[in-house]
């Protein structure tokens, strides 16, 4: 009898421990993400959550997630606890399912005409992962890297969207470089025909390089 009640009480020890330790690695997320959304203005649980529902490749999500966090961990000297911490919240910590044995019908895929494609919208931090690349390539390194390459590296890191769509990205950031005074190394025509959120990123970057 005492033996159970000794084993009893253990548990209970041990269930109280748990949820203290819990409470007490929330709270000091809490700086974090009351940083993270005054940046963004959403908490990282619901951007990651919202970028999953998107659609949106989770590699890229890792690596946006990864660049803001660094920047709110800068500026708002806190830590914070990782991607992989918010992604198992939006999961709710539930274990992928078995993949079902049935076997599938062959799925038909009906190609969307390249004219009739849907056209991508930019988020800001799409636009700035573009314009930070940019500096660090054509003005910072004074790299000879050509365009082609170029949207290609950036491809893996945005690939929801076409090379085509990020090298006239680049061309447009080219632009803004000459109509501010910026020396680059990119060896490619400039596009004038950039967006106001693109010329904000543009901005923010040249103020972060101290340029």
């Amino acid at each position: 009898m005492i033996i159970a009640l000794l084993i009893i009480v253990c548990i209970i020890v041990v269930i109280v421990l748990s949820n203290s330790s819990d409470g007490k690695e929330s709270n000091n997320n809490l700086p974090f993400e009351s940083a993270f959304k005054n940046r963004m203005g959403q908490d990282p649980t619901s951007y990651v959550a919202s970028k999953l529902a998107s659609g949106s490749d989770l590699g890229a999500i890792r690596y946006l997630f990864d660049i803001i966090a660094a920047e709110v961990e800068l500026k708002s000297k806190c830590k914070s606890p990782g991607f992989d911490f918010y992604y198992a919240k939006v999961l709710g910590n539930k274990p992928a399912k078995p993949a079902e044995t049935t076997q599938l019908k062959p799925v038909v895929v009906q190609r969307t005409p390249a004219s009739t494609a849907p056209k991508h919208r930019w988020t800001m931090e799409e636009d700035t992962l573009c314009c930070r690349r940019f500096f660090e390539q054509y003005v910072i390194q004074q790299s000879s890297m050509d365009l082609q390459r170029f949207a290609e590296q950036l491809h893996m890191a945005l690939p929801s969207i076409s090379v085509g769509s990020l090298k006239m990205k680049t061309q447009n950031i080219k632009q803004l470089c000459i109509e501010h005074g910026i020396r680059n190394s990119l060896d490619a025509k400039p596009l004038a025909q950039y967006s106001q959120q693109n010329r904000r990123a543009f901005l923010a970057v040249k103020q972060e390089f101290k340029l």
